[in-house]
This record gives C-alpha cells, sequence and structure tokens, in this order.
C-alpha cells in the first residue's frame, strides 16, 4: 500500500470485508485494519471514488468515510490534539448552518467514552464558532454538516460530510 495516510474508511457488511476487498480491487489501494469489517485505503480522486461506488455494485459495503486527516493517539495531549485537529472545520461552517460530531470508536474502550468525545468536540466547535462571530447550531438529526471522527485503536481519522455530499453519494447516508 502507498505510504501515503488512509483517505478513505469502509466498512463492510459483518463478516464480508474479503468480499468488500475484492469489490473494491481496481479503484484504489486497499488493506484490513486490526478491527474486523474495517477496510482503509487510498484512492487518487474521493469524489470520483464516490461516484464510482455509486454507480456500481458493491453488496458487501456498508458505508464509507471520505478521510482528511489523520492523528496517532497520544495520551498526555489527547483532548488537545483532537480539539486542534477538530477547531479547522469550523470554518467551513457557514453562518444559519447546523453541524454535528459523529465519532465511532474502535479500540481504547478504557481510555476514551465516546460520548465524551462528541460532546467536548462539539464544545470546541461551538467555542470556535463563536470566536468566527457565528452563532453555533448543533442538530443531531438533520445537520447541514457532519465532523466525522474514526478511530482504529490509536489512529483517529478525520473526515467533513454536508448534506448536499450525503443525499449526492448514497454510501455515506449512514449519519
Amino acid at each position: 500500500m502507498t505510504s501515503e495516510p488512509p483517505n478513505v474508511l469502509l466498512t463492510s457488511r459483518r463478516g464480508e470485508e474479503k468480499y468488500l476487498l475484492d469489490d473494491l480491487e481496481n479503484l484504489g489501494e486497499f488493506k484490513t485494519s486490526e478491527f474486523r469489517d474495517v477496510v482503509i485505503g487510498w484512492v487518487e480522486d474521493k469524489g470520483s471514488f464516490l461516484s464510482e461506488l455509486n454507480s456500481g455494485t458493491f453488496p458487501s459495503m456498508a458505508r464509507v468515510v471520505p478521510i482528511e486527516k489523520t492523528l496517532e493517539w497520544s495520551e498526555e495531549s489527547f483532548e488537545e490534539d483532537l480539539s486542534g485537529a477538530i477547531r479547522p472545520y469550523a470554518d467551513r461552517i457557514e453562518t444559519g448552518e447546523s453541524f454535528k460530531i459523529s465519532f465511532t470508536r474502535r479500540g481504547l474502550q478504557d481510555r476514551i467514552s465516546s460520548q465524551e468525545v462528541e460532546k467536548r468536540m462539539g464544545s470546541a466547535v461551538c467555542e470556535e464558532l463563536e470566536r468566527e462571530g457565528k452563532e453555533p447550531e448543533v442538530d443531531l438529526e438533520d445537520p447541514d454538516k457532519t465532523i466525522v471522527i474514526e478511530s482504529l485503536g490509536k489512529l483517529f481519522l478525520f473526515g467533513f460530510l454536508t448534506r448536499e455530499m450525503e443525499k449526492e453519494y448514497y454510501s455515506l447516508d449512514f449519519l
């Protein structure tokens, strides 16, 4: 696999990650993760990749998350590092738009709480929006923007989805 960090994360239907890897073979570079039914990969163009997923049949795929950046876990500076990675996304939330944080934790069960991370990172984004003179609006059901955090053990992956992206690409419709 390329030395680039992963820029897509996919989950397969239960027990079907091998079939998903077969289906994705010509679309980029993919490999299994240490977590069941989770595949990470690198594609040349995420927009084209998502369009290809929409146009094809991928019965083994449950969902896909386009990844923009990654972060390695550091117990000493975890919250500060995570907050630093999350805050720039506030620039992409316009006045009057709602947002939510979606965090899926795999591993580190004894160290972090999914709900606590979502709450604290939501607060960090709200603080940043207020600093920018925008009034934050959280909508957990139908947000305009979703900041996605996926953890694979000590690797944290970040993505940013708009309502338009979720409508355009059915495979993002999980949030």
